[in-house]
Formats: C-alpha cells, sequence, structure tokens
C-alpha cells in the first residue's frame, strides 16, 4: 500500500502540461452576395475583352501571380495570357510555374520591401510573444468570390481589420494562409486571393497557437465535418455556418460586436 500511495503522489506531483489549444476560437464563414458575384463576373468579361488586344510586349510583361499575371499597365488579369511559345517550351522553362512555400521556409526567404506581391514577408519574427487576440484571414483563390472588390487593394477582409486593430491596438496581430501562414506585411495582404488551403495544417496552426482569442476568417466552403468536428471539441463558436449566410457586408457589420472585446 505504501508503494502505492507513493506513486499517485509521484503521479500528482507531475508538472501539468497546459494545451496550447487558445481559450477561444471562432471561426466566420463568409458566402458569396448575389450583387458581388454579377460585378465579378462583368468585371471578368472586361478583362477577357482586354486580354484579347493585349500586345507582345505586355504579354512579355506580365508577371505570372496566382491563377493570373500582373502587367504594370493593366493591373491583375485573371486569366493567364499566353504567349506564342509552344506548351512545352512552358513547360520546360517553367516561366509559369507557381512556387508554394511552407511554414519552415517561409523564415528563409530574403524579403525585399520593394517587392509588392511577397506575402511571405512578415513584422514579426518567429520568437515574438504572442498577442492576446489574433486573426487569421483565408487568402486563398476561393475568397475571390465571397469577399469581391474591383480594386484589389481593398476588401471586406481589410475594412474590418482595420477596424478591428484601430479598436484593440497592439492587443491584436493579424496574419493570412493558405498553404502557409504569416504575419501581414501591409495592409492590402489580407485582400489576396490565391492558391489551395491545408485543413490539416490549419488545424495544427490552431492548436500551436498561444494566444487567448483565436478568430479566423475563410469561406462556407471550409466547412467540413472535420473542421466542424474539432471546432465543437474545442467549444469554438462559429459565425455563418448555419442557414443563414453571412457574407462581406456582414463582417463588416460585426467589427462594432467584436472589438467589446478588446474593451
Amino acid at each position: 500500500m505504501k508503494n502505492i500511495r507513493a506513486a499517485i503522489i509521484a503521479i500528482c506531483m507531475l508538472p501539468v502540461v497546459a494545451s496550447a489549444t487558445p481559450q477561444k476560437i471562432e471561426m466566420v464563414f463568409l458566402s458569396p452576395e448575389k450583387v458581388s458575384m454579377i460585378i465579378e463576373l462583368m468585371d471578368k468579361y472586361q478583362v477577357m475583352k482586354m486580354s484579347a488586344h493585349l500586345t507582345q510586349n505586355d504579354v512579355d510583361n506580365c508577371v505570372p501571380m496566382g491563377d493570373g499575371c500582373f502587367n504594370p499597365q493593366y493591373g491583375y488579369i485573371e486569366k493567364k495570357v499566353e504567349s506564342p511559345k509552344k506548351e512545352a517550351e512552358l513547360l520546360e522553362d517553367k516561366k509559369f510555374e507557381l512556387k508554394t512555400f511552407n511554414a519552415v521556409d517561409t523564415s528563409m526567404i530574403n524579403c525585399d520591401k520593394n517587392n509588392y506581391f511577397d506575402i511571405f514577408c512578415g513584422k514579426q519574427g518567429p520568437d515574438a510573444a504572442p498577442s492576446e487576440m489574433e486573426i487569421w484571414f483565408d487568402v486563398s483563390s476561393s475568397l475571390r468570390t465571397v469577399d469581391y472588390n474591383k480594386d484589389p487593394n481593398q476588401c471586406a477582409r481589410r475594412t474590418f481589420m482595420e477596424k478591428v486593430m484601430a479598436a484593440c491596438k497592439s492587443k491584436v496581430s493579424v496574419s493570412i494562409y493558405n498553404v502557409s501562414i504569416k504575419q501581414i506585411g501591409d495592409h492590402s495582404d489580407v485582400c489576396l486571393a490565391y492558391g489551395m488551403n491545408d485543413e490539416a495544417k490549419l488545424v495544427r496552426w490552431m492548436r500551436d497557437s498561444k494566444t487567448k482569442h483565436l478568430l479566423l476568417v475563410t469561406d462556407i466552403d471550409e466547412m467540413s465535418v472535420e473542421m466542424r468536428d474539432f471546432l465543437s471539441s474545442n467549444g469554438a463558436k462559429m459565425t455563418g455556418d448555419g442557414t443563414k449566410a453571412f457574407t462581406s457586408k456582414d463582417l463588416i457589420d460585426y467589427a462594432k460586436e467584436f472589438t467589446k472585446m478588446c474593451r
């Protein structure tokens, strides 16, 4: 009996390892507005008309980006403009290949402040102390449908973020994610929309987060059975996952309610 009692006491005296999962998790699932979808389709039609009149010089100056390319004169072009090169040649020189990075790679990138499209260069290093509150914005390609704006540097996510940052100040930090996650370098970073998501990585990042309150903004297509189970098991608040759609406009309106937690 003495040995058993001693073993029980030893177990009780072991240090308690706290879970890294945030105390509070909230996930917002955005759904598209019918009006914004119509505007997006109209803009895509105009881009297609414009693309048909691009010169060879315009093609050569169109830098591959996401699902399209960026031309200094015309801006972002949704559909890739192919040069007269044969498809085999394009594959050979991999001119339009898009490189992705994992969380380890991003810490080794030599960031250039003049590279406006390098989303992997954030302000905060890996050893920075966690904020009381973190907001993670999904920037995968599906967000283009639910948070669309003619100006690629402006979107509802950015408006919501800036309202929260103004109210919460240093209490909140903001990151963007798709296949990797990084703190924002410029406010327009949250309006990006390209690439895909990795649900397994996202869940791991959520578990590893040391913040007290974690808010994620994504689209309704990311609501899988596995994600719902994870969120439910951690007592997370889910907004926009029901029968009523939660749009980008609703997200902006939600800023007033959300910022009450900073006071």
